[in-house]
């Protein structure tokens, strides 16, 4: 039951994440949106610490539900300590969340379903070629595009912020 919920959840978050990536940012769509990941995120990560009773133990996964949690809060953290360009670090943390979510997948993939090699290598290169386009073109032009034209209040206040 709870591996059913972990995974459900998961691919919700996946879909979600990638919504609220694509949406204008500061919008009350992409607020909504990344909420709605936050909350699948804490299921998501909540039921993997909890399945290591299935997985015959501890493994490197529940540690890296932990690492997932801690980057979720350091994406929700701007809006409690804000400075003047906390969005900044919130679009690189809340892509790199959701890249984590991407890999995960990936992971759960290579190890229960069975692939021929050719098919894994290429599930990893796309996941490399996603990391590049988010990291390299995607979240800098964001956040190029935020700090300068942005309507949201909250951008607006932090840029207004001394």
């Amino acid at each position: 039951m709870i591996g059913t919920i972990h995974w459900i959840t998961a691919a919700l978050a996946l879909v979600a994440g990638g919504a609220q990536l694509a949406a204008s940012k500061g919008t009350p769509k992409h607020r909504r949106l990344g909420w709605i990941y936050a909350a699948l995120l804490v299921v998501v990560n909540a039921t993997a610490l909890v399945t290591y009773r299935e997985t015959g133990g501890w493994n490197q996964f529940h540690s890296l539900a932990l690492v997932s949690l801690a980057t979720l809060l350091v994406a929700l953290g701007g809006f409690v300590v804000s400075g003047p360009r906390w969005w900044i670090s919130h679009a690189y943390v809340s892509a790199g969340s959701w890249l984590g979510v991407v890999l995960a997948g990936l992971f759960q993939l290579a190890t229960h379903v069975p692939m021929r090699t050719e098919a894994l290598r290429a599930s990893w290169v796309v996941a490399a070629l996603l990391a590049g386009w988010l990291f390299l073109w995607k979240v800098p032009h964001d956040v190029r595009r935020t700090g300068r034209a942005s309507t949201s209040p909250a951008l607006t206040e932090c840029r207004s912020a001394p």
